[in-house]
């Protein structure tokens, strides 16, 4: 049973976030949709936890307000003397509402400190009374026990990640030691090639006014090339692919008003991205070097799955610490190059083509897409990087699994917007609507639609945000 239920349409989620994280930092447990886990009914466990509530919170917007399903748990929750009703926009409310109080929450930043919101928190207590904030001690012990177990579980995986990496390593040391099978050979051979130097090449070598500056070796650029950085403190950084450079059209006519107006971006030179979104394998050895809490998996497992519940800060903080590991300059990918990458050369509304073909990609049922058959085991919960195929430029999971921040503001659309590839990190501009309070995230994830998987999709979350739907891929630039 939770305290708070929040009511709300999708539009809305960033509010709505901002709204439970303040909620349940005023000692509150709140449930809101994100929180549904792999397996669970959606209606089911909406009617549960909304009958279970002892308080209902109803986002109004020009969405909401449009809505049957937030209309109707309204109704419940006004019928059942527990609904506290927010505007978060300027609308006229649905008929049955109109008498009611409704607090007003237009410009709300998130402060826990504002007098608006502070009266927002005297309503839900009113509900709630003082009750709300005592934890029942078989509640705590439950608590306890579940820590333990995840605790026993995590040094388990570890014990069993560093036996494999040893018995790798023995492994790949025997297939390197080819000295024993080839060294009389392998000595003969260098002995004729010092001759041969000494003979044939050191009279004729070049003087200094011959010798030519040396380029790079190509293939260190070569489109598709795959590879990992070593890690000062032992280890390898996450797999890179090079991209070419070239240009296509950014955004999608016909989509959401925030992919529009749709632009020609050239991306200048090659860069080298993820191949698959950080791992927790990866982002776990970051986290343990610099004291940091390991971010929670929501109980789907680590390894090899992709890092969840990991702000755009901590993004950042990763990336930072890479750079100095490899001495190679890490970041989070700009919008541009993003989809970019995601495309793969293509312009149709998935890598794959036009249209939606099932089994491509992990994702989820929505309010309004009854139809909407993702097609795959791992629909409802992440999937272990690297399940589905990977796009034309190699990359895996550009559609579905996790959002991924990116480096860029938001912008309520691209009028404006840089056509060089290069990041938009101007906010406060009213003409586009920039604002970096919040980050901009792309890809969708298994918690959306097949509809919030094109490339050209757009979201946003507040850079402090931390969820198990979100998690993030790098870029490396190439000097």
């Amino acid at each position: 049973m939770s305290d708070i239920f929040i009511s709300y349409k999708r539009e809305d989620q960033v509010v709505a976030r901002k709204l439970a994280d303040a909620l349940e930092s005023e000692g509150w447990t709140v449930w809101w949709d994100p929180k549904l886990r792999a397996g669970e009914h959606f209606d089911d466990v909406i009617e549960k936890a909304l009958t279970s509530a002892k308080c209902v919170v109803v986002l109004w917007s020009e969405g909401s307000v449009k809505s049957q399903y937030v209309r109707d748990e309204a109704t419940y929750a006004l019928e059942h003397n527990k609904l506290v009703p927010v505007a978060i926009e300027a609308v006229e409310m649905p008929f049955r509402f109109r008498g009611v109080q409704t607090l007003r929450l237009f410009a709300w930043d998130g402060s826990r400190d504002s007098s608006d919101f502070r009266k927002f928190v005297d309503d839900i207590s009113a509900i709630l009374g003082d009750s709300s904030q005592i934890i029942p001690d078989h509640t705590k012990q439950a608590e306890d026990e579940r820590f333990r177990e995840q605790e026993r579980q995590r040094s388990q995986e570890d014990a069993r990640r560093k036996a494999e990496e040893g018995n790798r390593r023995c492994i790949e040391q025997e297939v390197r030691s080819p000295w024993r099978t080839y060294g009389p050979l392998a000595a003969a051979v260098a002995v004729v090639l010092i001759v041969f130097s000494v003979v044939f090449w050191w009279p004729n070598r070049p003087g200094p006014e011959r010798v030519e500056k040396l380029e790079p070796p190509k293939e260190i650029t070569a489109p598709g090339k795959v590879f990992r950085d070593r890690l000062k403190s032992g280890g390898e950084g996450p797999e890179m692919v090079v991209v070419p450079a070239g240009s296509f059209q950014m955004g999608q006519g016909g989509g959401e008003k925030d992919e529009v107006p749709v632009r020609s971006v050239r991306i200048q030179k090659p860069f080298t991205i993820g191949r698959y979104e950080v791992t927790f394998d990866e982002y776990d050895q970051f986290a343990k070097a610099t004291n940091r809490e390991l971010p929670s998996d929501g109980g789907w497992g680590r390894g090899r799955r992709p890092v969840i519940n990991v702000s755009w800060q901590a993004a950042v903080e990763y990336t930072k610490w890479l750079s100095e590991q490899t001495g190679k300059r890490y970041r989070l990918p700009t919008e541009a190059e993003w989809e970019y990458a995601a495309r793969g050369g293509e312009e149709t509304a998935y890598w794959w083509g036009k249209d939606w073909v099932k089994g491509m990609a992990n994702c989820s049922k929505a309010y309004l897409y009854t139809n909407d058959d993702c097609g795959s085991q791992w629909d409802k919960k992440t999937a272990p990087v690297g399940s589905f195929k990977p796009n034309p430029f190699g990359l895996y999971d550009t559609a579905g699994n996790v959002w991924e921040w990116v480096e860029d503001c938001w912008h309520e659309n691209y009028s404006g917007a840089p056509k060089d590839g290069s990041a938009w990190t101007t906010g406060g501009d009213r003409t586009s609507g920039g604002d970096c309070g919040l980050r901009v995230v792309r890809g969708g994830s298994w918690s959306n639609s097949r509809w919030e998987l094109r490339s050209s999709y757009r979201f946003r979350f507040t850079s402090v945000t931390q969820s198990d739907d979100t998690g993030f891929r790098l870029v490396q630039d190439i000097d």
